[in-house]
């Protein structure tokens, strides 16, 4: 038998009282008692709810629901798990003595957007959630309310952009009380900007063998970057500036000399808004071609010695067409080689020569060098030239082919040249820088052979040889040497 406590229950608390049973249902003693569990729900029959209440013959309830009619069942079971059917059902209405509407507090918006806003707060006991707003303090918008009972309560409003609103908040607990908070406004966001910024005005400046610097406007604040490349894909960007800015400086680096890039200017506004420019393109400059080293020896010598000056230069980006060769530091180049590093050059007067080298690549750059000082002195004595011509074979028939050696007395003069006379006509026909020449007499006569020699001095000497030529062969006599 289940005892109930009078009709209504208040506050959703019930306490239920049973008596135990005396036997088991076939009349045996009852002696392995263990517990009992009871069942309830809103339905007569249909409990939706149980709870083991122990081996007690007493239970207090308080999760029930106000307002409704709850029906209550027991049942019994032993120490082996075996339960008893339903005790009699018995039911009592539940009613609320709850008549203290929720606390509100800590109301505030939060992202708050041109076209939405979260309005937010907390309430001292569980309750529905609601927004009542508009752009008065008459509102006109109220929002559905969420019957969720919760402490912590959010809901999303919708609004216009750039718009002042006023709101408030409603809350009701499991009773139906309702608590309404004083107004609170806000300023909705302003529209999203959706259009990209404008480019315009773009230039490229101070170019180098490796670097430029790209420049241009935009009519809104924006951040900064470059793509670049060999063609129009691009492929390499530089790093992306987000200070929002009108006007806008970006120096791209690490290029290759003399080399055409294609490129494009990138610009996003505060809103994210992506704006390209059109592809434009430059050309860095020629790298100049570098002198490695260049030298005369030797750096100091006489008058009309031959100095021997050479130099090493390279081009990064192409190559070395011409080298011109200043001799004498007056600005004026005497001698260009073209791509041969090497010059010879004699000084006819004295002093100190700041020689100088300027080589130019194949795209038009030019390097000069530093001077390389030549120190020209005259001799404290000159040497005397005294030079002797030997034929041989000096005579013989026609055609007769004779070499003719030339040697000087002092092995200590520089002979620069030799100037022949080959048919003694008084006329100096050949010349070369070494002995000796070589001739073929054709017919038959008598001939003087001379040679003019000249040192690095500037002195002159000759020697002769004569040469016999028989038109029928005759016995070889032997060399002939004059001086």
């Amino acid at each position: 038998m289940i005892i109930l406590p009078a009709s209504h229950v208040l506050a959703a608390n019930i306490t239920l009282s049973w008596t135990p049973p005396s036997s088991n249902a076939d009349g045996s003693a009852l002696s392995d008692m263990s517990g009992y569990t009871i069942y309830y729900g809103t339905q007569s029959g249909n409990y939706t709810h149980s709870i083991d209440a122990g081996n007690v013959t007493s239970y207090s309830m308080d999760s029930l629901v106000p307002g409704f009619v709850y029906y209550f069942a027991v049942t019994a079971y032993d120490i082996y798990g075996n339960e008893s059917t339903y005790s009699r059902e018995v039911s009592m209405y539940v009613t609320n003595n709850d008549i203290s509407a929720p606390v509100i507090s800590g109301v505030y918006a939060s992202d708050i957007k041109s076209t939405s806003a979260a309005i937010n707060w907390t309430t001292d006991e569980a309750a529905d959630t609601q927004v009542e707003y508009g752009a008065t303090l008459s509102f006109g918008y109220i929002t559905s309310a969420d019957a969720s009972l919760v402490t912590n309560h959010r809901q999303i409003i919708s609004v216009a952009p750039s718009k002042q609103y006023y709101y408030r908040v409603l809350s009701r607990d499991a009773s139906g009380n309702l608590s309404v908070s004083e107004p609170y406004t806000f300023k909705s966001a302003e529209p999203a900007d959706l259009t990209p910024p404008d480019i315009y005005n773009i230039q490229v400046t101070n170019i180098t063998s490796t670097s430029a610097t790209v420049s241009w406007m935009t009519n809104e604040a924006a951040t900064s970057q470059i793509e670049y490349g060999f063609n129009t894909s691009y492929g390499s960007k530089t790093a992306h500036d987000t200070t929002l800015v009108t006007v806008h400086s970006v120096n791209i680096t690490g290029l290759l000399s003399y080399a055409t890039y294609n490129f494009r200017v990138i610009s996003l506004d505060a809103g994210y808004n992506e704006a390209l420019s059109g592809n434009g393109y430059f050309t860095t400059s020629n790298m100049a071609p570098a002198i490695t080293y260049f030298s005369g020896t030797p750096g100091t010598a006489y008058t009309y010695d031959v100095i021997t000056f050479t130099a090493s230069a390279s081009d990064q980006d192409g190559y070395i067409v011409r080298h011109e060769w200043d001799f004498n530091g007056d600005g004026n180049y005497d001698s260009d080689t073209g791509s041969v590093p090497n010059a010879y050059y004699r000084y006819q007067s004295t002093g100190n020569f700041n020689a100088r080298l300027r080589v130019t690549d194949n795209s038009g750059a030019s390097t000069v060098s530093g001077a390389e000082t030549i120190l020209i002195e005259s001799p404290v004595s000159q040497p005397t030239l005294t030079v002797y011509l030997t034929a041989d074979p000096s005579s013989g028939s026609a055609p007769l082919s004779t070499v003719f050696y030339a040697s000087i007395s002092d092995p200590n003069v520089r002979i620069i040249s030799y100037e022949w006379d080959l048919d003694g006509n008084g006329l100096y026909e050949a010349k070369t820088t070494t002995s000796p020449i070589s001739n073929t007499f054709s017919n038959p006569g008598t001939y003087i052979v001379k040679v003019r020699a000249t040192d690095s001095y500037g002195a002159t000497s000759t020697g002769e040889a004569t040469v016999v030529v028989y038109s029928t062969a005759k016995p070889r006599k032997g060399g002939s040497r004059h001086r």
